[in-house]
This record gives C-alpha cells, structure tokens and sequence, in this order.
C-alpha cells in the first residue's frame, strides 16, 4: 500500500478544507465527487483537477479507479450521510487496511455506534459538533448565557470560566 495516498469524496466545502490542509503535506490526494464540484478556489480546481475521478462513490469500479487500494486514508465526505456510510462500507471491502472517516450527523446516532463498534479503522465524525466549541466561544458575550439552535435543537451554553463550557441541551 502506497503510504502516501489520501483518497477524499464528496467535494464539498469540507472536502476543500481538508485538501488545503492536506496541501501542506507530503501526501498523494485523489478525490471522487459525482459532478464537477463547486471549486472554492482556481487554484484548488487547478491543484485537484487532474485527481478527480467523476461517479458515485458507492460504486466499486469508481472507488478502484480512484486507486482506493493504495489509498492510506479514505474521507466520505459529502453532505448526504446515507450515501457516506455505503460508500464506506464499500471502500472497507476494497481496502481493509485503510484508515476511513466519514460525515455522518446525530440523527444516525445508533447506526454510526453500531458501525464504528463493527468495523476496524472506522470513525464517524458530525462537523457541526466538532465545530460547537469554537462557536460557543466566539459567540459568548461574557457574562450572559448564550442561547444557540441547531437542527431543530435548542442548546444552552452556560460559561463557568472563561475557558469552558456546559454543552448541556434546553428541553
């Protein structure tokens, strides 16, 4: 297995981001999206272009032409979380050494649990809880508790010190 490859699908703006970050370094990025993506920069469609492989990610022939089995780490990325658990599955068969990360959301809650319980080297990350902390903060007036929804969920963030908050939900 090739050490180096990282194979992003679902290009989107938090396929982008990452791929950015992923310039940094030394790896290899092929990516899979089903239509030409909406490009955040020339630079990245410039940079990405040629490693875009056009099809449904779910798809075996699209995962092999992607090189899935040289791939190190496979991100499914893309905003239909249905679509990101399939694929992975999928992906799991063609490459089972490869370190897989998909987009899910808290509505999956217990399929996620029973797939990451399930299958080795799997994790299943919600963006938006990854991003709840840093909202918070920037969004905390100091001394007022700060009201947020989400989802149709309605949170409370209560400051107990300037450096930590209580995620606790509002019922």
């Amino acid at each position: 297995m090739n050490n180096s490859l990282v194979l992003i699908c679902g290009i989107g703006t938090l396929a982008q981001t990452c791929i950015e970050r992923l310039l940094e370094t030394e790896a290899k990025i092929k990516c899979i999206n089903e239509n030409e993506p909406k490009w955040l920069s020339q630079s990245l469609k410039d940079i990405c272009g040629s490693s875009l492989v056009l099809g449904d990610m779910r798809e075996p022939s699209i995962l092999s032409q992607a090189e899935i089995a040289n791939a190190r780490s496979i991100l499914f990325l893309s905003s239909n979380p249905t679509n990101n658990l399939e694929a992975a599955l999928q992906a799991r068969v063609l490459n089972p050494e490869a370190a897989i990360v998909v987009r899910s959301t808290k509505q999956q809650g217990d399929i996620n649990h029973l797939i990451e319980s399930k299958i080795p080297n799997l994790v299943i990350i919600d963006p938006h809880l990854l991003t709840a902390g840093a909202t918070a903060q920037s969004l905390a007036s100091g001394e007022n508790d700060l009201y947020f929804q989400m989802e149709g969920q309605s949170y409370r963030f209560i400051s107990t010190n300037p450096d930590l908050f209580d995620y606790s939900s509002r019922h």
